[in-house]
């Protein structure tokens, strides 16, 4: 019995002693048994798979040396999740979702984004360069059916998509993007915005005074390239007005949360602040940390 090392730097070998010199069951001595059982049902049924290794969240690739060895044997190939073609798609929307600096202004173009994306693949039958050369080595019967499976998965993807999420142009998100100021857009369409959002103590007479003085300034060639809350803060510093009203705004879409990853981040931060070789800390102390190390930037 023993301890499964790390396969991929020492081979697959499952039978070596601890730091202590005695043998000790690893909980993934099953794992040759485990993969051969699934790499058989596979064959058996006669399904098309693919296996990609996954752990994004650590920033490693971690596979096997067994799974990879035995999915060599039975697929013809194999791909790591950072290689695969359908999925970085999913994940590109994901990070972009859960950036620090990301905002509810952007979600509608975004996952617009993503749909698009994927209707364009489903019309050009693509799947990525390297499935595409794949199909081609494969018999016309069993590629016909790999491409018929993969077309079901993006028709499927698409239906979630369309199913959880408003892509019309009366949508919440659809009107909240206008207030991003990256395009031109008329007082009317803002102040549609303005009124989707139901804030209150907004004066829709004075916004119009507002923003009229700032037209001039969004088409100036430094808001150029700018984020929307770089545009709010270069109108707010150049303006020879408070201009309450657009403060009203900005500060309102700027604070509405888009996910939850900010608040996993001040999770981890306060794991990392508040370990054992401190937990003699008190609420307060730890409460002050994190609104240091959240709202300023060494």
């Amino acid at each position: 019995m023993g301890i499964t090392y790390s396969v991929q730097r020492h081979g697959d070998h499952l039978l070596c002693p601890d730091a202590w010199g005695s043998p000790t069951l690893s909980r993934r001595m099953g794992i040759t048994y485990s993969v051969q059982t699934h790499v058989d049902y596979i064959k058996e049924n006669e399904l098309h798979y693919s296996v990609a290794s996954d752990a994004s969240n650590t920033g490693t690739i971690k596979c096997f040396f067994t799974l990879r060895r035995a999915c060599n044997m039975h697929c013809g190939f194999y791909s790591d999740s950072n290689e695969n073609h359908i999925l970085k798609v999913f994940s590109d929307c994901i990070e972009a979702l859960e950036a620090k600096s990301f905002s509810i202004i952007s979600v509608f173009k975004v996952l617009t984004e993503l749909k698009g994306k994927l209707e364009r693949r489903l019309k050009d039958t693509f799947f990525g360069f390297a499935v595409n050369n794949k199909l081609k080595q494969l018999t016309p019967d069993l590629a016909k059916k790999c491409e018929a499976d993969f077309l079901v998965f993006y028709e499927r993807a698409k239906k979630y998509v369309s199913e959880r999420y408003d892509f019309s142009e009366n949508s919440f998100h659809s009107k909240v993007s206008t207030l991003g100021l990256t395009t031109a857009v008329s007082y009317g369409e803002y102040s549609d915005a303005v009124q989707a959002c139901s804030l209150k103590d907004i004066d829709m007479d004075g916004l119009y005074e507002e923003y009229g003085m700032v037209e001039a300034i969004l088409s100036s060639s430094e808001m150029e390239g700018c984020h929307s809350e770089e545009r709010y803060l270069k109108l707010f510093s150049k303006a020879e007005v408070p201009l309450l009203n657009l403060r009203k705004v900005s500060a309102y879409i700027f604070s509405i949360p888009c996910s939850n990853a900010h608040t996993e981040r001040v999770f981890s931060m306060m794991t990392s602040a508040w370990r054992n070789e401190r937990n003699r800390l008190d609420v307060d102390s730890v409460k002050a940390e994190l609104h240091i190390c959240v709202n300023f930037t060494f």
